[in-house]
């Protein structure tokens, strides 16, 4: 996923949606891991 900034990557991570599709991805088993990523473009 993309987030335009921080505040809306922090406002998203604790949403009850985002909790539901991680209970989602556990019971269709199709990830074995997640790698996440985080990094800011400095102009």
């Amino acid at each position: 996923m993309t987030f335009k900034n921080a505040e809306a990557r922090d406002k998203y991570l604790p949403h009850p949606q985002h909790s539901k599709f991680g209970e989602l991805l556990g019971e269709l088993e199709i990830l074995d891991e997640v790698f996440v990523v985080d990094y800011t473009i400095k102009p």
